[in-house]
């Protein structure tokens, strides 16, 4: 697995303006969906919170309207991807809904699945690839989840059983 730097380095290969789409931070985080410019110190907003005890260096990769730009046949992108040493998190907010349903669940898992597919499509074209290159997960992010929801734990096995990427419904992340 690669560090951050050799990860972004890597992107680069693919995506020449990735540098433009880059937040470091080496602190604990709130990001929300509001254009996903910058981290927010209003823990307020609903969003997606990292926590970052050991203050490990990452960066918030812009991705929607930023890395990518024009959807694929009418389906997004996720909003961003949070960056560490060996692993990137790709993240989907949902905030604007209450809590899960069918329709936003499918549709954010949609978007997840088609940006890491777009993303190894470019990087492939580079000679690289997303899965030796850092251990992926990704994450759905509402405002609020069920207590214990069967149909969540079976969306998340089946795309993982899918994808081969661990993904989680929560709005937080530990570093």
């Amino acid at each position: 697995m690669a560090n951050r730097s050799d990860i972004i380095n890597t992107l680069r290969k693919a995506y020449p303006d990735v540098d433009n789409c880059l937040l470091p931070s080496t602190g604990d985080a709130h990001v929300v969906d509001a254009g996903i410019s910058q981290f927010s110190a209003d823990a307020n907003i609903p969003g997606f919170d990292i926590s970052n005890p050991n203050n490990r260096p990452m960066f918030l990769l812009q991705i929607d309207g930023k890395l990518l730009t024009s959807s694929m046949r009418k389906v997004g992108q996720c909003d961003c991807a949070i960056v560490s040493d060996n692993e990137i998190s790709f993240v989907e907010l949902k905030t604007d809904a209450v809590a899960p349903n069918e329709k936003n669940c499918d549709k954010a898992e949609l978007q997840i699945f088609t940006t890491i597919m777009r993303i190894n499509w470019a990087l492939s074209r580079a000679g690289a690839s997303l899965v030796p290159l850092a251990n992926l997960e990704s994450y759905v992010c509402f405002k609020s989840y069920p207590a214990v929801n069967a149909e969540l734990q079976s969306r998340q096995l089946r795309f993982f059983n899918n994808t081969d990427v661990p993904l989680c419904y929560s709005n937080k992340k530990t570093l």
